[in-house]
């Protein structure tokens, strides 16, 4: 009977002190419960100088994960494509005004960055360019450490198009080899070469990043498989986004070298030329 007792004792004993199953005391908790939070915080608290060191030697530890699983380079690619400039002459001033006068005016008044030749406060002539940059990525997953479930993501190849192209018009007014056709007609090719030269630039300075983007993009390390794809498309997205990078700064660049000849002193002097003459 004593030795019943002994084990229904131990068993409701065992059955209040289960994680789940005691009552609460909610005197209990109010006194006590915050300083043993605390004292569990001071036990496990790290200086700030160990914060840092492991924060440090995590980023060291990230990129070793997959580094060593690519036994290839990834192939890179970069076209640039420039075809001739279009030349359309059958605008007339009248034309070139009604259709873009107005909101070419107001833009150059406010930021001096319009690409036009100006004639009595009209349009002569316009160039109007594009430019942009197109990204196709491929990529193959290598499995990491011979488990099939882990995989290393890589790309396998890159393949960017920078385009830029121009459309430039010169008044029909002009009578073709005149002063004033050639004057305008040289102010918008000036335009065109400038953007040209620019485009190139970001075009071959992109080709030369590229490895290293790559690098730095696939040092997330490994996923599992059903995750692969999924991280395929954050690194198309990531290359992707970068490239756009290239693409805004290249075209800030166009706006700024070329506000530099669209300026009322620079029409007033390449006007000044074609004064008295056919």
């Amino acid at each position: 009977m004593i030795l019943r007792v002994f084990f229904i004792l131990l068993a409701v004993l065992a059955a209040g002190s289960w994680p789940g199953t005691a009552r609460a005391n909610p005197e209990f908790q109010k006194k006590w419960e915050p300083q043993i939070e605390q004292q569990a915080a001071g036990r496990g608290a790290k200086p700030d100088k160990w914060k840092i060191e492991e924060e440090e030697a995590k980023k060291k530890r990230a990129p070793v994960y997959c580094k060593d699983k690519r036994d290839f380079v990834p192939e890179i690619d970069v076209v640039l494509v420039t075809p001739d400039p279009v030349f359309v002459f059958t605008k007339s001033i009248r034309d070139l005004n009604s259709e873009n006068g107005e909101k070419m005016r107001a833009k150059w008044a406010d930021t001096r960055e319009k690409q036009v030749w100006i004639e009595n406060a009209n349009l002569a002539g316009l160039a109007r360019g594009g430019s942009g940059f197109h990204t196709r990525s491929r990529f193959v997953g290598i499995p990491y450490g011979g488990l099939a479930a882990l995989y290393c993501p890589f790309f396998k190849k890159v393949e960017i198009q920078v385009f830029y192209s121009t459309t430039i018009f010169v008044a029909s007014d002009f009578k073709k080899g005149s002063c004033r056709y050639n004057d305008v007609l040289e102010h918008e090719m000036t335009h065109h070469n400038i953007n040209l030269k620019i485009i190139t630039e970001y075009a071959m300075r992109l080709e030369k990043d590229l490895p290293k983007m790559l690098a730095q993009i696939e040092n997330y390390g490994y996923v599992s498989h059903d995750k692969i794809d999924y991280r395929f498309e954050l690194m198309r997205g990531s290359i992707a986004d970068a490239v756009d990078i290239y693409g805004h700064e290249a075209w800030k660049k166009m706006q700024t070298e070329n506000a530099k000849i669209d300026t009322i002193e620079n029409y007033e002097a390449e006007a000044a030329k074609c004064r008295g003459k056919a």
